[in-house]
């Protein structure tokens, strides 16, 4: 898995190269909305441009993780299966349901029943890299969204630019982010990780929480402010020395978010001393976003290592497939 993480850079690069060789049919009509279906690994790149193009995007985006297809799918619906191995069933359900309602749809896959599905029916057709764990994926994945969107219509060219130069960054920081992710695990090993990140930020912070059930296998939680100004922050309320809180720093906040920010820390210092900023590097929210995704995914073997785990080992989902196919 380190290694896998550690070609992320490169990963980056190599999906711009994808996303030149694609091609994706005219969308036929008006383009009302999107939905962008995948759990998971394959389902997180979904959240993550959702919020990152939700100021740029002239239509609602709908990140769906379930079986089922939304009611409000129509003809002007662009309908993004993405399923890294192919054969998530939640996704391969929400299209069934979803084909019945005239959606326009694209595949984002390595491969199986997803990819065959495509072809038999003719929809568009993204093949990435096959054989990593879908998590490991996610530069393909989410590169393949910012693709999709800009070929709609939904955002401009910029996206490449911002993808340079953070594959650019990530490549001239490496050993600072190594240092900087060593120091996290330091921080946090042996805790309960809370994420406090800002909206626009939560999909990274689920990003990290899932990076660390998975690689690390850590609980963790993640919350965002303004909205757990409203709710968890009564919450600290009693000495909690086992948790630890990460602090989203993008430097790009809304001024009132950053003043909560600095509340939440005054708080939750009464009751526990683990508050550690975690700081993005980058010019626009995409590349901070990238930069700190890389930085935790590496933070995530570490801690692994640190607690003697395989950060590629996921039997109790593989339990849950099999016991799952008994069913009908």
């Amino acid at each position: 898995m380190k290694e896998l993480v550690n070609s992320f850079p490169q990963q980056l690069r190599e999906t711009l190269e994808i996303s030149r060789s694609a091609t994706l049919a005219p969308f036929p009509g008006k383009l009302g909305q999107v939905i962008i279906c995948g759990l998971g690994g394959s389902g997180i790149g979904g959240s993550i441009i959702a919020e990152l193009t939700k100021k740029e995007s002239p239509v609602p985006i709908y990140v769906n993780k379930d079986y089922s297809c939304p009611a409000f799918a129509n003809a002007e619906t662009l309908f993004i299966a993405c399923s890294y191995s192919g054969n998530t069933e939640e996704t391969l359900s929400a299209l069934a349901e979803a084909e019945q309602k005239n959606v326009k749809v694209v595949a984002v896959t390595s491969g199986g029943k997803l990819a065959e599905i495509a072809r038999e029916k003719g929809y568009d057709l993204i093949l990435i890299p096959s054989g990593m764990p879908p998590r490991s994926c996610l530069g393909y994945s989410l590169g393949q969204l910012f693709f999709i969107f800009n070929r709609y219509g939904l955002i401009s060219n910029e996206y490449q630019l911002e993808w340079t130069r953070a594959a650019d960054l990530l490549e001239r920081e490496q050993k600072w982010i190594y240092q900087a992710a060593e120091k996290l695990t330091e921080q946090i090993h042996g805790t309960f990780p809370i994420i406090y990140a800002e909206s626009g930020f939560e999909g990274l912070s689920v990003r990290i929480c899932q990076q660390l059930n998975e690689n690390a296998k850590m609980l963790c939680s993640n919350r965002v402010i303004p909205e757990m100004n409203h709710n968890e922050l009564v919450a600290w309320r009693e000495q909690q020395p086992n948790i630890s809180v990460i602090l989203i720093k993008s430097g790009i906040e809304y001024y009132r978010n950053s003043a909560r920010m600095e509340f939440v820390r005054e708080v939750v210092l009464q009751y526990t001393d683990k508050v550690f900023d975690l700081e993005a590097k980058g010019h626009s929210a995409l590349e901070k976003t990238l930069y700190l995704i890389h930085l935790t995914d590496i933070a995530s073997c570490l801690l692994a290592e640190k607690r003697g785990f395989d950060a590629s080992e996921i039997n109790v989902i593989n339990q849950l497939k099999n016991s799952l196919s008994d069913l009908a």
